[in-house]
């Protein structure tokens, strides 16, 4: 799947349906309450929201695939299939996406 693609499917989800997929997973998910859970995902919006807003004003208004495009080496590699599939991509510091087809 090319990384345009990609994108354009994980676009159709709410940020409420990707923090209750996050949570979901996440094995100290019991360890924290409610409210705890919505305050870190207020403060992890917001901070995307800031750093969307950074970008934007570095990049202009160009899509996800181009910006990283210009930010990563960004390479596509084959995994072999996989019946629960957890990660999409993964990003080694300070530049290298791979993200897994």
């Amino acid at each position: 799947m090319k990384t345009v693609t990609l994108f354009n499917e994980l676009k159709k989800y709410s940020l409420p349906d990707w923090c209750a997929y996050l949570f979901a997973g996440e094995p100290l998910r019991n360890k924290i309450t409610a409210d705890q859970q919505k305050e870190l995902i207020n403060g992890a919006l917001n901070c995307g929201q800031q750093f969307a807003d950074e970008m934007r004003d570095q990049y202009g208004t160009i899509d996800a695939a181009q910006l990283a495009d210009k930010l990563c080496k960004v390479t596509h590699v084959d995994v072999p299939p996989i019946v629960n599939p957890v990660l999409l991509a993964s990003l080694t510091e300070p530049n290298d996406l791979k993200v897994f087809d």
